[in-house]
């Protein structure tokens, strides 16, 4: 059940991006460097995404002994109603996407960790199935297009930067 409370962008998507970022500056590879920018990326990005949603649909939290439904925005900033999305699943899962692009290793630890999470979250009783399910899968969207995005700018090569002036 710990790894319910883990998850969240402070206590796993930032620590994690960091840990890649000074591995990299430790080994002195821009490469691992990179590799932590696109997770992070990754991770935020999904993150932004889903908290659009989960601030204006105030869906009760399963322990939030309230009847299941969607309140609006009116509810939306009340304790208990922000549980769909899945803000958990949608941040583990970006970053783990974006990781199994680029780094695969790394990546499936990570993507293993998400759905351990994703499961624990609702153990706990804080989200429905539909919630950490439309979570997982604004995280997978999110995280496979910073992974690919930075896969294909990585690997075309950059086209000369022209600094003259234009002609008249």
């Amino acid at each position: 059940y710990f790894l319910g409370t883990w998850g969240d962008y402070p206590t796993y998507n930032l620590p994690l991006a960091l840990a890649i970022w000074f591995y990299g500056v430790r080994t002195k590879s821009s490469a691992w460097r990179r590799v932590a920018v696109i997770c992070f990326l990754g991770a935020t990005l999904a993150g932004l995404f889903d908290d659009f949603f989960r601030l204006t649909l105030g869906r009760p939290r399963p322990d939030a002994h309230m009847p299941d439904g969607f309140y609006g925005i009116t509810y939306a900033f009340r304790g208990g109603f922000q549980s769909f999305p899945s803000g958990h699943a949608a941040a583990v899962f970006g970053a783990a996407m974006a990781l199994l692009v680029v780094k695969r290793p790394l990546g499936l630890v990570a993507t293993l960790f998400a759905f351990a999470v994703v499961w624990a979250r609702m153990e706990l009783n804080r989200h429905h199935p539909s919630d950490v399910a439309v979570g997982s899968v604004i995280g997978i969207y999110f995280g496979l297009m910073v992974g690919f995005g930075a896969k294909l700018r990585h690997t075309l090569p950059m086209p000369p930067l022209d600094i003259s002036a234009p002609s008249p």
